[in-house]
C-alpha cells in the first residue's frame, strides 16, 4: 500500500488516517482498536477548507470527492447537519465506503471534523459579486475572479454559468466595431458594461426599454448587449412566468438581463415584473415547517424591447403606471433613425443586412468583454470607483445646465442611471475593451437621455399650455389674493402662484385627462401639493377656504414655452 499522506492535498490529514491510492485508510494509532491493522475506509476525499455566508451563518466544510469515473465533485457539509446526512450527500456524489467498518458514518465524521485546513471559503447562492465589498466575482462554481475562495451553494446548470467564446479582439472587431455611429447600439452595449458598477456605486437596479416598430433592430440590440456576458441563448423572453423571472434575475445578478418582446406578456405580469425587478427581490415563500425562506435577491440592469411601452401594456389591464415604475423602467423610442435603430450601416446595403451580420457575429464570439471588465474592476476598484463617480457628477451637471428649469426629482434619478451607463462605456473604451472613439458612449447616452426627457416633457408641456391658454382667456377673471372680489372668478394669483378651483380645472381637462394632468404637473414640480393632496386649502381671505390647485407661475410658463427635441 503506497502512503500518499505527505502529498500536498493530504498534509493536514488527522492522526489515525492515511491516504492511499484507493483513498483513505485507518492506521494503527486510530482509536478504533479493531482496525489497528489499517483497513480501507473510503475512496478519495479531501477537505478543502471551512466557511460560512457573509453574515456569519451556515458554517460548514467544503469537501472534494472523486467518483468511480475519476470525476471530482465539490460539496459543502454544513455543521448543523448530522453525520448520516453528510454520508448521504457524499455517497450521492460517488463516494465509496467500507460498510464493514462499524459506525462508519461516525468514523468518517471524525475524519472530516478533525481534518483542519487554513483555507476559508465564502458561501454564496448566486453568481456575480460575492460580497458587499465587491472583492470577488463568481462566474461559475469553478470560476472566480478576486481575492476570496468561493463556494456556490446552488444548482450550477447552464443558466448559472457565464460562457466565453472567442477572444476580446474577435468581439471588438466583429461586434463592437459595427456599433460605432449607432447610438442605440453603443448605448445598449454600455448598459451591459455598466451592470457590475451597480453594486460598486451602491445604485438601485433599473430597466431600459427599447420601444419601436417590428423588425427595426430592437432584438439585435439586445443580442449584441447580451454578448458582453452570455451566448445567444442568454437572451430571455418576457413570456416567462413571474417565478421564472426570479430565477433568471438571480442568474443575471451583477450582469445584464435581456428581456425581449414586452407585448407577449399579460398586463398584470408586466406590471408585477417591472416592480419586482426594480425592488431587487422575489417573493418570500414558506418552508414546510411554516418558517419563511430567504427571498431571492439580485442587483442588475435589465434591457427590454417591445413595440409598446410599459404604460401602454399596463393600460391593457385597466391600470396606469406609477411614477416609481416609469423612473425604474426607462422607456426610449429607439427606431427614429434612418434605418430603424441604425444610422450608420457600416458598409452594409441596409439595416436588415447589418442586423444579420451582427446576429451572426454574436454567435461566434461572446462573454469576453464582461470578463475583461470584471477583472479590471477587481484589481483597480478604488481608482475606477473614483473615476466613475467624478464622470457621473460632471455629466449630471452638464445635463442639468442644458435643461430649462433644471432636472426635477424623477428626471435626476433617470439621469443618474444614464450617467452610470455613459461612465461604464467610456471606462471600457479607455481600457481598450471596445475600440470605440473616445466620447462615443457619452454622446450616445446624452442623445438618448435628451430623447427620453423630451418624450417625458411633451405631455407636461402640452398640459402647461392648456392651463396658460385658459388663464390668458380669463385674465380679467383671475383675482389677486387679498384684493377686491371679481365677478365670475375662475381663480386667484399672487406674485409666485396661480390658483385654480376644481370647477375651473374641469373646464380645462376632461375627467379622463384630469388625473394625468395633476400627476404630470406634480412630478414636474409645477403643482405644489399639500401632503398627499393635489389641492391646497386656501387662506382666510378666500370664501370658505375652498381648496385650489396651486401652480408655480414661472415654472409653468417655462415648460409651456420649451421646445421638444426634434419637434
Amino acid at each position: 500500500m503506497k502512503d500518499l499522506t505527505t502529498e500536498d492535498e493530504y498534509t493536514n490529514l488527522p492522526v489515525g488516517y492515511m491516504a492511499t491510492e484507493r483513498g483513505i485508510s485507518l492506521v494503527g494509532d486510530n482509536e478504533f482498536e479493531d482496525f489497528a491493522e489499517g483497513p480501507w475506509l473510503c475512496s478519495r476525499i479531501q477537505v478543502l477548507g471551512s466557511g460560512c455566508r457573509e453574515n456569519g451563518t451556515d458554517w460548514g466544510r467544503v469537501v472534494e470527492i472523486t467518483d468511480p469515473r475519476g470525476a471530482k465533485h465539490v460539496v459543502c457539509l454544513f455543521n448543523a447537519n448530522s453525520a448520516t446526512e453528510h454520508l448521504k450527500i457524499l455517497k450521492s456524489r460517488g463516494l465509496r465506503i467500507n460498510a464493514d467498518v462499524p459506525r462508519v458514518d461516525k468514523v468518517l465524521a471524525k475524519l472530516l471534523t478533525e481534518w483542519n485546513t487554513p483555507d476559508q471559503y465564502l458561501f454564496v447562492d448566486r453568481l456575480g459579486w460575492a460580497d458587499d465589498a465587491c472583492t470577488t466575482f463568481t462566474f461559475a462554481a469553478d470560476k472566480h475572479i478576486g481575492t476570496k475562495k468561493i463556494f456556490l451553494m446552488c444548482d450550477t446548470g447552464n443558466e448559472m454559468r457565464r460562457h466565453v467564446k472567442g477572444s476580446l479582439d474577435d468581439w471588438k472587431t466583429s461586434v463592437a466595431a459595427l456599433c460605432v455611429g449607432n447610438p442605440v447600439m453603443v448605448f445598449s452595449v454600455s448598459i451591459a458594461l455598466a451592470a457590475p458598477f451597480m453594486q460598486l456605486l451602491n445604485r438601485d437596479s433599473f430597466t431600459v426599454h427599447l420601444r419601436g416598430r417590428s423588425s427595426c433592430g430592437k432584438t439585435t440590440a439586445l443580442r449584441v448587449a447580451n454578448s458582453v456576458w452570455n451566448p445567444p441563448c442568454g437572451l430571455q423572453n418576457w413570456r416567462t412566468t413571474s417565478n421564472g423571472l426570479e430565477s433568471v434575475a438571480v442568474a443575471a445578478n451583477s450582469t445584464l438581463l435581456t428581456l425581449d418582446e414586452l407585448g407577449q406578456v399579460s398586463a398584470t405580469a408586466a406590471d408585477e415584473a417591472s416592480y419586482m425587478l426594480g425592488n431587487e427581490r422575489g417573493k418570500r415563500r414558506a418552508r414546510t415547517d411554516g418558517s419563511g425562506s430567504p427571498c431571492k435577491t439580485w442587483k442588475l440592469i435589465a434591457l427590454s424591447s417591445g413595440e409598446i411601452s410599459l404604460a401602454e401594456k399596463v393600460s391593457e389591464g385597466g391600470k396606469v403606471t406609477k411614477l416609481g415604475q416609469e423612473v425604474r423602467f426607462i422607456d426610449i423610442e429607439a427606431d427614429t433613425y434612418a434605418h430603424g435603430i441604425f444610422s450608420n450601416l457600416c458598409g452594409e446595403p441596409d439595416g436588415n443586412a447589418l442586423a444579420k451580420k451582427l446576429n451572426a457575429a454574436v454567435k461566434a464570439t461572446f462573454g469576453t468583454p464582461g470578463y475583461a471588465m470584471v477583472k479590471f474592476l477587481t484589481v483597480h476598484q478604488k481608482k475606477v470607483t473614483a473615476i466613475a463617480s467624478s464622470f457621473i457628477d460632471v455629466w449630471l451637471s452638464e445635463q442639468a445646465s442644458l435643461t430649462p428649469g433644471g432636472l426635477d426629482g424623477p428626471g435626476s434619478r433617470v439621469a443618474q442611471n444614464f450617467a452610470i451607463i455613459a461612465a461604464a462605456g467610456e471606462i471600457a473604451t479607455a481600457k481598450g475593451f471596445t475600440d470605440w472613439p473616445k466620447g462615443a458612449a457619452k454622446d450616445a447616452a446624452t442623445e438618448l437621455f435628451k430623447r427620453w426627457l423630451a418624450a417625458r416633457e411633451k405631455p407636461v408641456r402640452e398640459i402647461s399650455r392648456e392651463i396658460l391658454n385658459f388663464a390668458d382667456r380669463n385674465t380679467n377673471k383671475i383675482e389677486t389674493l387679498g384684493q377686491s372680489a371679481i365677478p365670475d372668478r375662475v381663480g386667484y394669483h399672487d406674485t409666485e402662484h396661480l390658483y385654480l378651483s376644481s370647477v375651473s380645472w374641469k373646464r380645462i381637462f376632461t375627467q379622463d385627462q384630469s388625473r394625468t394632468a395633476l400627476t404630470c404637473l406634480s412630478d414636474s414640480g409645477v403643482l405644489v401639493r399639500a401632503g398627499t393632496h393635489f389641492s391646497t386649502k386656501m387662506g382666510r381671505s378666500v370664501p370658505n377656504r375652498e381648496r385650489h390647485y396651486k401652480l408655480l407661475k414661472e415654472k409653468l410658463r417655462k415648460l409651456a414655452e420649451s421646445d421638444a427635441l426634434n419637434e
